[in-house]
């Protein structure tokens, strides 16, 4: 899927550098969530689609709306990204009243804001950024104070570089055990797969990471796994879950194919974003509970206090196991 991995040579070895120094990709150990309910009768699925985050791997904080609630991973992310570029000197001239680390956090979450702000004015009720424009606005905040990148660049791709280091300082990526068995067992019975996901632009290629780690094959590629039209990813729409659009569309490709609604089945962690967005659109539903720190239950949204995914697992292998039996 080239058009997640089309970078210019020098940024992505820039993204390799920093895999190398600071990504854990062996998942720590898990703890399933105490769900008890869940019929598990999957019985007809022609068609997986997965979330990410909390689903096909694991984050220590979350999505980007959960890690921006996260206020001291925040501001260490923020003095990490500091010291790697550079960019205390700059800082202090844009705002010399404040720390430099205190500024760079909040100047983000304020662009992420004011970009929802925008959304949500012209009618999407759950806006997504992207982050690289986020990320570009604070390099263009930069260069107006004289700052300039170590090498000749396109604005954006300095922004690349800062949004990918940022995030990796943030919070850590793993697999958990046993998805790329999953995901290439129910490729080999025939079950098309896709993803909708919150996400930005990193996420693809910490997934192909992981899943080229979990799968120890250097030169494995996503679309070896997941339809290409059936991969979609909030930045790219422009809105996130639980907006009904990506389930739609993908029911929309999915009945070109000859495949029902009622035939796909979508896998999630999270009772609101995952489980009821997708039923709502009239998909079957899997609720990932497979670590309780990130299986989001959401016992006070009144959209899900009665709702019951179609089943329930607490291992990644339990998903090829129901699907195919």
């Amino acid at each position: 899927m080239k058009r997640f991995f089309a970078y210019r040579p020098s940024v992505w070895a820039y993204f390799q550098q920093v895999d190398g120094r600071l990504s854990r990709d062996q998942a720590p150990p898990v703890k399933p969530a105490s769900v008890n309910w869940g019929s598990n009768d999957l019985q007809g699925i022609r068609a997986v689609l997965w979330d990410v985050y909390g689903t096909l791997f694991g984050v220590d904080i979350g999505d980007l709306e959960q890690s921006c609630q996260v206020e001291e991973r925040l501001r260490r992310a923020a003095g990490a990204t500091i010291a790697e570029f550079s960019l205390e000197g700059c800082l202090h001239q844009l705002d010399p009243d404040r720390p430099v680390e205190e500024y760079l956090y909040q100047r983000y979450l304020e662009l992420i804001n004011e970009s929802h702000q925008r959304s949500r004015a012209d009618g999407i009720e759950y806006p997504e950024v992207v982050i690289e424009e986020i990320w570009r606005e604070i390099v263009l905040d930069c260069r107006r104070v004289g700052y300039q990148p170590p090498m000749t660049e396109a604005t954006i791709d300095t922004a690349y570089r800062w949004a990918y280091f940022f995030d990796a300082s943030l919070q850590q990526n793993y697999l958990y055990p046993g998805i790329e068995r999953a995901l290439e067992a129910l490729s080999r019975a025939g079950i098309i797969q896709g993803i909708i996901s919150n996400a930005q632009f990193y996420t693809p290629l910490q997934l192909r990471r992981l899943l080229r780690a979990g799968g120890k094959r250097s030169d494995w590629e996503l679309e070896e796994i997941f339809t290409a039209e059936l991969v979609l990813f909030s930045y790219e729409l422009g809105y996130s879950k639980p907006h009904p659009g990506g389930f739609v569309q993908a029911i929309d490709i999915l009945s070109r194919r000859g495949i029902r609604r009622g035939e796909i089945l979508y896998i999630g962690n999270d009772m609101l974003n995952d489980v009821w967005a997708a039923s709502n659109c009239g998909m079957r539903t899997l609720l990932f509970a497979v670590d309780e720190t990130q299986t989001v239950l959401r016992e006070d949204e009144e959209r899900c206090r009665d709702l019951r995914p179609d089943g329930v697992v607490t291992e990644a292998e339990q998903v090829a196991e129901l699907v195919l039996d």
